[in-house]
């Protein structure tokens, strides 16, 4: 199973999720509404978030946020499986 290890450098899923954490991402799963996936918006920055889905949608949730719409520039990379803390 491809897995990829992130730093994470925002807040927006604090406190479950904190600056400087490490995460590990499962690149095969699509992910389904309620699991935490990290996504890239424009091909660039890449952010940890609950995925949502409504009316035939997906969307990236987080508490902090704004929910973000996923389609052609804004797509989910994998799901978290994995969180570290303190390295």
């Amino acid at each position: 199973m491809p897995r990829r290890l992130i730093r994470v450098a925002g807040s927006c899923l604090a406190p479950k999720i904190q600056p400087g954490d490490l995460v590990y991402v499962d690149d095969e799963r699509p992910g389904v509404a309620g699991d935490l996936v990290v996504a890239t918006i424009g091909g660039d920055l890449t952010l940890v978030g609950q995925l949502g889905e409504w009316e035939g949608r997906r969307w990236l949730l987080a508490p902090t946020a704004e929910p973000i719409r996923l389609g052609v520039s804004s797509v989910v990379v994998g799901v978290v499986d994995a969180l570290v803390r303190g390295v």
